[in-house]
């Protein structure tokens, strides 16, 4: 760029020149120059968006039209085959796919899936405790809120507070309702009762005050912002801290935890559950979030009772007895002195594991991993994941067009396709839609398999020997792997003499012994602690000192039964608390007790420590078949049937007039198919009315010369309004007579009018190319009755007419699209598409890597030089102009001066 000096610019006043003029004149070369190449730069500017302007009507009709996850796409079975189901129960939501078959389905009785659940009764009590030993002699106030209705409540403290504060409640709001506050038999907690012809479930809040024994404010009604210590419930609420699982995921929960804070930790956990809460019923419900015969619902408490005050169940939840395992003798087989695994060098997927002595090995590097490579798809780069087939072949997967493509490599590094599943599920083998086909079955039928990653003999036994030091600390075992053609060989060693059984999941087996020891468990006598008394203390009250009776009056298992708290069975060596009893010990006989049970607190039940729901499947007779599923839907021959709105019934139910079967009718949707192809014809038309308006409309002249984008200079010389229409001509007709468009349009015609599959052509739907030359091609049906007609009787013939995936006029049509705008790049950077490779699209790597940019940027290089030039010489123009004119001011003085001085002498 010029550096611009600070030169004083002198206008000729001196020397009579017209400076500003002759620096125009010296500079107008340049100038002409630099406004030619402007000129050309905003034209090509002009340009690039009337081909991207093109580029995004192509793009637009093929992401409606072509793109085969559009509900409008010629390409998609699930649209150009396309089947209706019709109902005559509005409840019954039916759907008919692609593949399903024609006919009448009759449903006879339906019966909804349900979830295993826990519901609740009213869990409020209804009342808010309070406590008026605080209640100061004098006046107190407090406000209580009764149906939204706030009031002040002022009464004397003292001896009668109680009486004086119910008195002051009732004066205070029997003037608004009919309603009585009292007290619930002869306790604190305060309640209120309707009237006889009064039926409405009121609600009523205590603010909180001393003088009635509240921190924090108190209702009669359970919010889920309430506190669970604040809470009267039905069934009363014991303990500070609850512990329960769902489905064997621990929770733990304080007097302090809200109703929100739980059912947020419980719903957002893996117990794969729900729990909600109804304000208006005042009930909670715990159901899983799946249904069906196969879920359970599985809980269980360990501290306090919080799940029987939820859901107002009483004592029928208890809490788990703390029981001691494992009181036996271990007769060790000592000829057994290694355990054998089999499995894969494939590594642990998640159902993968060994177990020794009751603890599954948390293996976490050796997981489960299938192997990708980055292949190259339409000139992309992508990571493809890697199967293998029955001969050993690798498969590639990967996902082309919403499809997932299964392929192999041919001979000279392409890929030819094995079979291919479309988004809804459609199976493809051979270019045939498999019926009644998964994805997961036809894989089998043709052998493939996933490929993994191979872990190496060293990785699994290091994995191993990790995750074993990491479950036994202090374990003395070990590891040791062999691989083989037949898998690979896991040996566990454990210590000379130690007692170990083990167990396998998933793709892991044991092969072998499983232990190397058997049971027998200890008699009644047995001694289990070198001590001579053990004491215990019984629900918080009576202290037991039970002398030992054994060998040397040494304490057995039978001293701890004869207090009557606890139980043994000799079968199984299973030693239990009894009765719904809690037992605390200290000292040397809690240190017993932490060896037996793992804690010094025990405690036992005298009813079920745990409970188990279970959900029910969905069944469903159709045509006299009842089927049955886990969920609310069923598909027959591609029809799928949802039942979750139903209202259940049965055959006996339609014979007394209680209920009405349901019918189904399925049916090719001719509409639906005849409306796609129209809109397809529609939307093409528009297209090419678009594009050859562009390529047939001339540049406009004026006085015979082109409209060219206007220069500063012109444009400082017009209005806003004469820039604006100069402009527009100006833009017009940059496309006209355009060799690249006219080239990509031909393609497209050609795909669109030399489509055949099988001998059927767009011609054979009745749709026609026009014959008039000023039309280019378009589409045209004069008789849509011959469409109707075609359809109904070719209705597949004409689906793979546009859908087949080699020769349908979908497919030769989106190829032909995309080969002009597809933005992926080949191999030189440049985008593949014809147009895109011209002029790019916004936002993509095309973007700045196409032909006009090039242009556009080589231009403005040039014009930033020729703009540098011109201000250089204006600078030095002026500055020479300037200088002469200094010059001459300067003489003109001494002249002056010299005169002057002489007419003065004179």
């Amino acid at each position: 760029m010029a550096t611009t000096h600070e030169i004083t610019r002198m206008t000729g006043l001196a020397s009579g020149l017209d400076i500003e003029s002759l620096v125009k004149a010296g500079t107008a070369n340049t100038k002409n120059s630099l406004d030619k190449r402007k000129q050309k730069l905003q034209t090509l500017q002009w340009k690039q968006e009337a081909y991207r302007n093109v580029i995004t009507t192509m793009s637009d009709f093929k992401k409606k039209y072509l793109n085969i996850e559009s509900s409008s796409s010629i390409r998609a079975n699930a649209v150009m085959k396309s089947n209706k189901a019709e109902s005559s129960n509005d409840s019954l939501k039916v759907s008919a796919s692609a593949n399903a078959a024609a006919g009448k389905y009759t449903i006879t009785s339906v019966t909804q899936a349900k979830a295993a659940t826990l519901t609740g009764t009213r869990a409020s009590a209804g009342t808010v405790e309070l406590d008026f030993s605080n209640a100061a002699k004098g006046s107190n106030t407090v406000t209580v809120t009764l149906d939204g209705s706030a009031r002040n409540i002022t009464f004397e403290g003292g001896e009668n507070a109680k009486d004086n504060f119910l008195t002051a409640l009732n004066d205070t709001f029997g003037e608004i309702s009919a309603a009585r506050f009292s007290f619930k038999d002869g306790t604190n907690k305060l309640t209120i009762e309707n009237a006889a012809s009064d039926k409405v479930a009121h609600s009523f809040t205590v603010g909180y005050n001393a003088a009635v024994g509240l921190k924090n404010d108190a209702s009669n009604r359970i919010a889920t912002t309430s506190k669970l210590g604040s809470l009267d419930f039905v069934t009363d609420l014991s303990g500070d801290k609850f512990s329960f699982s769902i489905n064997g995921v621990d929770f733990s929960f304080d007097k302090n935890t809200t109703v929100k804070e739980m059912m947020n930790t419980v719903n957002k956990s893996n117990a794969g559950v729900t729990m909600s809460f109804n304000s208006l019923s005042q009930s909670f419900e715990l159901k899983t979030t799946q249904t069906g015969a196969g879920k359970e619902l599985k809980v269980s408490q360990t501290s306090g009772n919080l799940l029987n005050s939820l859901f107002n169940i009483g004592d029928k939840l208890g809490i788990d007895p703390t029981l001691a395992t494992g009181l036996s003798d271990k007769n060790i087989d000592n000829s057994i002195t290694d355990f054998t695994f089999k499995t894969t060098a494939d590594g642990f997927g998640a159902s993968d594991g060994i177990t020794i002595n009751g603890k599954t090995l948390a293996v976490t590097d050796l997981t489960k991993k299938q192997e990708t490579e980055k292949i190259t798809i339409g000139g992309s780069e992508i990571n493809a994941k890697l199967h293998t087939d029955a001969d050993g072949n690798t498969i590639y997967q990967y996902t082309q067009d919403g499809s997932t493509i299964y392929a192999k490599k041919t001979a000279d590094d392409k890929f030819e396709t094995v079979m291919s599943v479309s988004s809804e599920g459609v199976v493809n083998y051979k270019g045939n839609d498999l019926e009644d086909v998964t994805e997961a079955d036809q894989l089998k039928n043709l052998g493939i398999k996933k490929k993994y990653k191979q872990y190496s003999s060293d990785d699994i036994a290091k994995a191993l020997n990790d995750a074993y030091k990491a479950s036994f600390p202090s374990g003395k075992g070990s590891f040791s792997v062999e691989s083989s053609d037949d898998g690979v060989s896991i040996k566990f060693t454990p210590a000379a003499g130690e007692a170990v059984s083990v167990s396998a999941s998933g793709d892991v087996t044991v092969e072998g012994a499983s232990s190397n020891y058997t049971e027998t468990p200890y008699p009644s006598d047995h001694v289990i602690a070198d001590i001579d008394k053990i004491s215990f203390t019984v629900n918080g009250g009576v202290t037991f000192n039970m002398a030992g009776n054994g060998k040397d009056g040494k304490v057995t298992i039978n001293d701890l039964v004869r207090s009557g708290y606890f139980v043994y069975d000799e079968s199984t060596g299973v030693l239990a608390v009894t009765g719904k009893n809690t037992i605390t010990a200290e000292g040397e006989s809690a240190e017993v007790f932490k060896k037996l049970f793992g804690t010094d607190t025990l405690s036992g039940v005298d009813n079920v420590g745990s409970m188990t729901l279970r959900g029910s499947n969905a069944q469903m007779t159709i045509n006299g078949v009842t089927l049955e599923s886990n969920s609310n839907s069923f598909t027959v021959e591609g029809t799928a049937f949802s039942i979750a709105d139903v209202k259940e019934f049965t055959e006996d139910d339609i014979a007394s007039g209680d209920a009405e079967e349901i019918t189904v009718n399925v049916s090719k949707d001719t509409s639906k198919i005849k409306e796609t192809i129209l809109g397809f014809v529609e939307a093409y038309n528009e297209m090419l009315d678009k594009v050859y308006e562009q390529i047939n409309t001339k540049r406009p002249k004026d006085s015979g010369d082109y409209y060219d984008p206007l220069t500063d200079d012109q444009k400082d010389e017009m209005e806003a309004d004469e820039i604006t229409k100069w402009e527009e001509k100006a833009k017009t007709g940059l496309l006209y007579h355009d060799s690249t468009l006219s080239k990509v349009f031909t393609q497209i015609r050609q795909a669109v009018g030399c489509a055949n599959v099988n001998g059927m052509t767009i011609q054979a739907l009745g749709i026609d190319t026009s014959d008039d030359f000023n039309e280019y091609g378009k589409l045209k049906i004069d008789d849509e009755s011959k469409l109707d007609a075609a359809i109904e009787k070719y209705g597949d013939e004409i689906a793979n007419f546009f859908t087949d995936t080699t020769n349908g006029l979908g497919t030769v049509l989106n190829n032909a699209v995309t080969s002009a705008i597809d933005t992926n790049t080949n191999k030189n950077g440049y985008p593949k598409g014809t147009l895109t490779a011209m002029a790019g699209v916004a936002n993509t790597r095309s973007d700045r890597n196409n032909m006009i940019y090039n242009q556009i940027s080589n231009l403005q290089s040039l014009i930033d030089k020729l703009n540098d030039r011109y201000e250089n010489e204006q600078e030095r123009l002026w500055s020479k102009y300037s200088t002469l004119e200094s010059y001459i001011s300067t003489m003109n003085n001494q002249s002056s001066s010299i005169f002057g001085t002489s007419n003065s002498s004179t």
